[in-house]
């Protein structure tokens, strides 16, 4: 890269008008011959962007993951996994992003998503004990004592140092972020984001039951 010429100019994002659709929306894919069916549920809201409502958020869903593995993964025995994700952005304009996702038997799917979104619901108007605050929190702290010490974490925090503006030695501060993440902070935003009235769910059924009643 470094033999390629360069016109010395400075790149900026565009916006390509590419918006999420208004409302609630359930969408059925039929393919494939595996008996199993994957769902993926995505919340989308409009919250301010700044790096403690990005880093809030992030914990929220590390919170999500652990309740939501003992739910539908040790109590009901229904999936081997669960992936939960957040994400909150500036650009074009603030946005935030909540992502669940899980396999299971298709006939236990829509119970499932049923007991997923319950149990999201509870946490928007109740939160979650303090255990999953604690659980969060040392899992946060393992995680950075172990990736300061490698350079792919210190070349991903200056690239978001470039794109956000924001003072390099930010990255210094995220142990003090830690001990003052409050659960109070993680339900505010979970009230905000999830809404079925803001809902994209998309599922994947086995092909064989595209004309079932």
């Amino acid at each position: 890269l470094g033999s390629l010429p360069t016109h010395h100019r400075e790149e900026q994002w565009r916006d390509v008008g590419m918006v999420p659709p208004e409302g609630s929306h359930h969408t059925r894919v039929y393919r494939g011959q595996e008996p199993k069916s994957l769902t993926h549920l995505e919340f989308i809201g409009d919250v301010p962007w700044s790096p403690r409502a990005e880093y809030v958020a992030s914990s929220l869903a590390q919170a999500l993951r652990i309740k939501l593995r003992e739910v539908i993964r040790e109590e009901e025995s229904g999936t081997y996994g669960v992936r939960v994700s957040a994400r909150l952005t500036p650009f074009p304009h603030n946005q935030a992003r909540l992502r669940v996702s899980f396999g299971a038997d298709p006939s236990r799917i829509d119970d499932l998503v049923e007991e997923v979104q319950t149990r999201l619901d509870s946490v928007a108007l109740y939160g979650l004990p303090e255990i999953y605050l604690e659980k969060v929190k040392e899992t946060q702290r393992r995680a950075f004592e172990t990736s300061r010490k490698k350079n792919g974490f210190w070349l991903e925090k200056m690239t978001r140092s470039l794109r956000y503006g924001l003072p390099l030695d930010e990255v210094l501060r995220l142990p003090e972020m830690i001990e003052s993440l409050t659960m109070d902070e993680m339900v505010q935003l979970a009230h905000r984001l999830i809404r079925e009235d803001h809902l994209l769910r998309v599922t994947l059924y086995p092909e064989e039951m595209e004309n079932q009643p």
